[in-house]
């Protein structure tokens, strides 16, 4: 993803790593995911400028906050009303 990206783009792709910030930033939503499809998120950073889900996200459902540090991931998968569920997390 890039840098400071709020809704990126999963096309093309389905393993991703977050950019390198220059701000804190929160992820809203993921855009251009196929239903069905299992997509993984992994961390690139530590402080405070890295890249961020929360836990009370409505479009990207996730057990707890995700923080992004470098070392960690996401599984995630969307489904068929357009939201994307937690899979896995490490």
């Amino acid at each position: 993803f890039t840098a400071d990206a709020t809704a990126p783009s999963l096309e093309g792709g389905v393993e991703f790593q977050v950019g390198t910030n220059t701000t804190p930033t929160a992820i809203a939503t993921l855009a251009d995911g196929v239903i069905g499809t299992v997509y993984t998120i992994h961390g690139n950073g530590s402080g405070a400028n890295v890249s961020t889900i929360a836990a009370n996200n409505t479009a990207i459902l996730v057990t707890g906050l995700m923080t992004f540090n470098t070392g960690t991931y996401l599984q995630l998968v969307l489904r068929a009303d357009g939201k994307y569920q937690e899979v896995a997390r490490g």
